[in-house]
């Protein structure tokens, strides 16, 4: 690798970086003799850039290289070495270069990221991908694979769409345009006060931080807690991009694409019905017996609950409720729900 130039060079990363500055004094007279300063021996070469495959990297690279290097442990200077002298990282352009070693530099001790942006480097097709599926490929190889297409990746990665439903605003992440009409026109069936439980809605592939690709989920603040405690390594990977873990209603693009002719969701319903219970504690009461006839057949079971769990039933007669027919279908379960909410005021 050939020294360092003595000027000061430009930082493209925007980080800062001290410069090797040159050591061409002034003249000093010593003795009587007029001198020249000694010229300053520039640093010694790392480990890495002794390494051919570092030298013939843009200095740039090099420089970004070198502090990674200075800054890292045992583990990260390992995955560093890995990631540089990999055969394709060098034939990359430099911007997509520095966005191996961004990506990198989030993750340093993750030898899981680091084997995913090496296999980046060496494929053919990323170096000659548009930059925004460039970008995706790397966000993918620094996510574990469950929440690669979860509603937790959607909703930091995409733009809302804002609605107003009965005056109620709420923000709605990865909706299609059909599926947009789908959620507006399920929500108008509620009144305000049900509508202000949601906070946000988000429609991916999969819900439940990857964990099912249909129906939808209920995300409140202690699920999120649960989740966090129980899954740190995944928590300090996202938390690393950047990413929040809000409280929110997930729903399936499987959920809405069975409702598109009529435009009603039975799932935003139920979901909603599990926002509203929590929100308002409505089912801290019920007993099995008041909830009629309402049988829950989903993902969820309950040893010695024949008809299914109880919040599960409550949320499926709340779907009911507003879906109409309840009062006709099961007497019982309607009278329970509709003392519940008419507790609830309004607005």
């Amino acid at each position: 690798m050939p020294a360092p130039s003595p000027a000061a060079h430009a930082d493209p990363t925007g980080r800062h970086v001290d410069s090797f500055v040159a050591a061409g004094h002034a003249k000093q007279d010593v003795g009587g003799a007029a001198r020249s300063a000694p010229a300053a021996v520039a640093p010694e070469l790392s480990r890495l850039e002794r390494r051919s495959e570092v030298a013939a990297l843009p200095e740039a690279t090099r420089t970004r290289i070198h502090d990674l290097e200075e800054a890292g442990a045992r583990t990260s200077d390992r995955n560093l070495t890995t990631l540089v002298t990999a055969p394709g990282f060098g034939r990359l352009s430099e911007a997509r270069q520095d966005t191996l070693l961004d990506a990198f530099e989030r993750h340093p001790e993750s030898t899981r990221v680091t084997n995913g942006l090496e296999h980046l480097a060496n494929e053919r097709a990323f170096r000659e991908a548009g930059d925004a599926t460039a970008a995706t490929r790397v966000a993918d190889a620094c996510l574990p694979r469950n929440l690669r297409a979860d509603a937790l990746r959607v909703l930091n990665t995409t733009a809302p769409e804002h609605i107003t439903v009965h005056g109620v605003p709420i923000d709605v992440y990865g909706a299609r345009p059909s599926e947009l009409e789908t959620i507006t026109n399920t929500l108008e069936r509620l009144p305000p006060s049900h509508l202000r439980t949601i906070p946000r809605i988000v429609v991916a592939d999969r819900i439940g931080h990857g964990n099912g690709d249909s129906g939808g989920a209920w995300v409140p603040e202690h699920v999120i807690r649960n989740y966090e405690s129980g899954n740190p390594e995944n928590t300090q990977m996202y938390r690393a991009e950047g990413w929040t873990n809000p409280p929110r209603l997930e729903l399936t693009h499987e959920s809405l694409t069975e409702v598109e002719s009529t435009h009603v969701s039975n799932t935003i319903l139920h979901e909603t019905g599990h926002a509203v219970d929590e929100r308002y504690r409505l089912s801290g009461d019920v007993e099995s017996a008041d909830l009629g006839n309402i049988t829950y057949n989903g993902s969820h079971t309950e040893p010695g609950a024949p008809l299914g769990p109880l919040r599960e039933r409550f949320a499926d007669a709340y779907m009911s409720y507003y879906l109409g027919g309840l009062a006709r279908s099961d007497p019982t379960a309607y009278r329970t729900i509709d003392g519940h909410v008419s507790r609830i005021p309004p607005d």
